[in-house]
């Protein structure tokens, strides 16, 4: 039998087994009372019988006991006060919050902040990689090494845009 084969055979009948056993239990008939057990009357009235659900219909369901027992008065939803100014109740339309201004100074931060955690990977990677070399694991640090030229690569590109975002903010911060 091959690997696949013992994995994929008990697995299948698992999911059959399970789906036989909800089908099995979803449809038993209610346990009924014998006739010579007294009968109880029932405090709740039975429920509806089962519908056939069909797509594209909305079910129903049953208010939750502690909803059924609440009020109706309880229950109602209480308005929204309404501003009398405009007739618009309070939250609504509201423009949202304008963004900050993308300056020089702003776009040099997060460049720096961007070029400091690629660095710290950078870091890690070199780390990782001496630690591979150290187990003899050739491939994982072929692997480090690939990833390594990439980030090396990026963070120079990345420390040239930070140094050419830090003349034009420091430019930018003398003009008044």
């Amino acid at each position: 039998m091959t690997p696949r084969a013992r994995i994929a055979v008990p697995l299948v009948g698992g999911l059959l087994g399970a789906a036989w056993l909800m089908l099995a239990l979803g449809t038993a008939p209610e346990v009924l009372p014998s006739s010579s057990a007294p009968s109880r009357v029932r405090s709740t009235p039975a429920p509806p019988p089962a519908v056939a659900w069909e797509p594209g219909t909305v079910r129903l369901m049953p208010p939750a006991p502690a909803l059924a027992a609440m009020p109706r008065e309880a229950m109602r939803a209480v308005p929204a006060p309404v501003d009398t100014e405009d007739g618009v109740a309070p939250g609504e339309n509201e423009a949202p919050a304008p963004e900050l201004p993308q300056t020089p100074e702003w776009r040099h931060g997060k460049l720096a902040r961007i070029t400091d955690l690629l660095g710290r990977d950078v870091t890690r990677l070199e780390l990782e990689r001496k630690s591979a070399q150290a187990r003899g694991d050739d491939v994982e640090a072929r692997r480090l090494e690939v990833q390594l030229s990439r980030h090396r690569a990026r963070l120079g590109a990345l420390r040239e845009e930070r140094d050419a975002l830090a003349r034009a903010a420091h430019a930018d911060a003398r003009e008044p």
